[in-house]
């Protein structure tokens, strides 16, 4: 078994073509964008610390400075480009394994954008 992506251009055309994997691939990869925006265009520089994690049993439990919460967009980053180094990997070896990777890397580029709103909510509102 060799650990080729894909073996040919073809096999990486044919892959591309499959629009259940460019539409969710492209969804993804514009939430995980969405996530950058966001918090470029509300996350001011401050020598104050703010507030990085929220639980909803014991409060504010993590308390950092501000360009620590640019971690999440780019976890969000590294995660979409694994996920999809393994999709693709998997496409013609597991095809329900490389589907599942495909919905899991959008379900955690969702999850990560709404723990940036809500913590840029957190902090914006006290």
């Amino acid at each position: 078994m060799s650990f080729v992506l894909v073996h040919s251009k073809e096999e990486f055309k044919a892959i591309i073509r499959k629009p259940w994997f460019t539409s969710i691939m492209l969804v993804a990869l514009i939430v995980n964008v969405l996530n950058w925006a966001l918090l470029v265009y509300k996350l001011e520089p401050s020598d104050l610390p703010i507030f990085l994690h929220y639980n909803i049993y014991l409060g504010i439990d993590r308390i950092g400075t501000w360009y620590f919460l640019y971690l999440m967009p780019l976890s969000g980053t590294v995660i979409f480009l694994t996920n999809l180094f393994i999709a693709m990997f998997l496409f013609y070896r597991e095809r329900v394994m490389s589907i599942m990777t495909v919905l899991l890397t959008l379900g955690a580029e969702m999850t990560l954008v709404v723990s940036s709103v809500l913590i840029l909510l957190k902090n914006l509102s006290l």
